[in-house]
C-alpha cells in the first residue's frame, strides 16, 4: 500500500458501495478503463480519472463526492485486484476513463438528468 496525492496523481470521485458495482461495469461498457478502487470495507469505491479534469457536478451530495486536491488517498499494489479489503477492480495502466465519461455516468447513478453543460464537458 503506498499513499498517493488526489489533484497531483489523479482525480477521484468517492462512490458509495452500493453503486460502484453498477457504474464501473456501465463504464466499461462505454470504454471506460481508468482504475477503479474498490474497498468492501469500507462500502466505498473511488473512480479515478486523469489529474484537473474533473469538477463537482449535481450529484455531489447524492452520497457521491469529489475528494479535494491534496487529500490523501491510499492505493493498494497493482496485482491486487480481489478481496474484502482495498483491491483495484480495474487496475492501472489499462487505460482511462474521460472525464465526461465519468460525470455522464455519476449523474445516471444518483437519478440525476444529464443538463447541456454536462454533455459538452
Amino acid at each position: 500500500m503506498r499513499v498517493r496525492l488526489v489533484g497531483q496523481d489523479f482525480d477521484a470521485v468517492r462512490v458509495p458501495g452500493n453503486l460502484g458495482p453498477d457504474l464501473a461495469a456501465i463504464l466499461t461498457a462505454e470504454g471506460g478503463r481508468g482504475p477503479v478502487l474498490a474497498d468492501p470495507y469500507s462500502g466505498v469505491w473511488h473512480f479515478l480519472t486523469h489529474p484537473g479534469t474533473m469538477s463537482n457536478g449535481p450529484w455531489a451530495g447524492c452520497g457521491i463526492r469529489l475528494m479535494r486536491p491534496s487529500t490523501r488517498l491510499t492505493v493498494p499494489a497493482a496485482d491486487v485486484l480481489h478481496g474484502q479489503d482495498l483491491h483495484w477492480h480495474v487496475a492501472p495502466g489499462n487505460g482511462h476513463t474521460t472525464a465526461k465519461q465519468l460525470t455522464a455516468n455519476l449523474l445516471k447513478a444518483a437519478g440525476l438528468p444529464m443538463t447541456s453543460s454536462e454533455e459538452t464537458r
